[in-house]
């Protein structure tokens, strides 16, 4: 859906420059190690919650054992640092900063009973000010003429070359 609410070159390559900042942000593999640290401990709390609900006769159908599993909050943070990431991406490639907000906003109008994607990304209205204020950022930078470098952790980001460097 979002894909085909991308009508511009700059909003594709927000698109684009989100998905990009999921991979070079290493957010598959680090996903994969939190799934992996947590998920033995959270099975056995949600088993052992099931079991004590079971035993005072509450058929929870293994509902603790699933939620437990379940990592929303690691998602939710991906998603903002690829929202910022990826806004960077496609301004150093050329394109308007601003365009990621008009996709997401344009999503909001098409479905706004989605407000959440499956519960792990964050509301459109919250994208939307992030998207704002990472805009603001970069006019700002470029404004004094600064490099468009994210300002994450992460020296991965900060080592993209830009456009012009390629």
């Amino acid at each position: 859906g979002v894909l085909r609410l991308a009508t511009t070159d700059a909003e594709l390559a927000s698109v684009v420059g989100h998905e990009l900042a999921h991979v070079t942000m290493g957010h598959l593999v680090k996903r994969a190690q939190n799934q992996m640290a947590g998920m033995v401990g959270n099975i056995l709390l949600g088993a052992a919650m099931d079991f004590e609900a079971g035993v005072r006769g509450v058929d929870t159908k293994g509902g603790y054992t699933r939620g437990l599993m379940q990592d929303g909050a690691f998602a939710m943070a991906t998603e903002r640092e690829a929202d910022y990431v990826g806004t960077y991406y496609a301004a150093r490639a050329g394109y308007d900063a601003a365009a990621g907000e008009r996709v997401w906003r344009a999503l909001a109008r098409e479905n706004p009973q989605q407000i959440y994607y499956a519960g792990m990304h964050p509301t459109a209205p919250e994208r939307v000010i992030l998207l704002q204020k990472t805009a603001q950022e970069i006019a700002e930078k470029r404004r004094r003429n600064q490099p468009l470098n994210p300002e994450t952790k992460s020296s991965q980001a900060a080592a993209m070359p830009t456009a012009g460097e390629q």
